[in-house]
């Protein structure tokens, strides 16, 4: 369990407790060097609850609104189907959201598909990843107002965005195998290619990011750190803030997690 702020230009200032079966969040998009080896499967199941009641419009002025929660329960897995390819995917299977006067929203997340290719091997893995989101969510889903007095009758909280993403992850990893206890850092960069819906299109993005973990107990247990940044590519539109259009952040993350089992 662990408490982060995420801060952006355009959205929601998340300050959000999540609880994570397996495996920390910040890990959760295959962004390391390493692929599994044929036939092998890793997987993990976790859960997001974030609320705020701080906005950030596209000129990054913060403004109070409602408080708005958002709970996510995802499943996370990769399978290698070849000692150099391994398929991933990262599926948000249900999204709960409202804000504090709204109804409350329930639905299923986007469907992102994606495979990593194993570029170099050995000490110092470098990987290239390819992950197409599919757009399998409701991109229009309104929560009726129930306060009367409130000039706004209803608002839009779809659990998807509406569009199509491409995700080109280049990452390289390391494990220094002669530490007390096992010790990894990775790096990664992603471009986020967007691309419309109802007519308005998105602009991409390009994250960036390193993480650092520890098995610190009898190979169970795994600590991990983790530093990101997002930058929007282009102008950005006015859209419903739950589409992800303009947020540029930095987070900063602190982990654990615990191996149920292996093979």
């Amino acid at each position: 369990m662990f408490n982060f702020i995420y801060r952006s230009r355009f959205g929601i200032c998340l300050f959000a407790t999540g609880i994570f079966l397996l495996v920390s969040a910040h890990a959760s998009l295959g962004q390391n060097g390493w692929t599994k080896k044929k036939g092998e499967m890793y997987s993990k199941l976790y859960v997001i609850n974030g609320e705020s009641d701080n906005y950030f419009n596209l000129e990054g002025v913060k403004t109070t609104t409602q408080e708005f929660t958002q709970v996510i329960g995802g499943l996370y897995l990769e399978y290698g189907i070849s000692e150099r390819l391994t398929l991933i995917t990262n599926w948000p299977f249900i999204k709960h959201q409202y804000f504090n006067n709204t109804e409350k929203i329930t639905g299923i997340g986007d469907l992102p598909l994606g495979i990593k290719y194993g570029l170099i091997k050995g000490t110092f893995p470098v990987s290239l990843g390819v992950t197409a989101e599919i757009p399998i969510a409701k991109s229009d889903n309104f929560a009726r107002n129930l306060e009367q007095t409130n000039f706004i009758d209803q608002i839009n909280l779809p659990t998807g965005d509406g569009e199509w993403n491409f995700r080109l992850t280049a990452a390289g990893s390391h494990s220094f195998n002669n530490a007390p206890f096992p010790v990894f850092i990775s790096l990664f960069s992603t471009l986020n290619y967007r691309t419309e819906y109802a007519g308005i299109n998105f602009s991409h993005q390009l994250n960036s990011g390193m993480g650092l973990g520890a098995n610190i107990f009898n190979k169970k247990i795994w600590l991990e750190l983790g530093i990101s940044a997002q930058q929007s590519l282009g102008e950005s539109e006015q859209v419903d803030f739950v589409r992800g259009e303009g947020t540029e952040f930095t987070s900063y993350s602190i982990s654990s997690s615990y191996v149920i089992n292996s093979n």
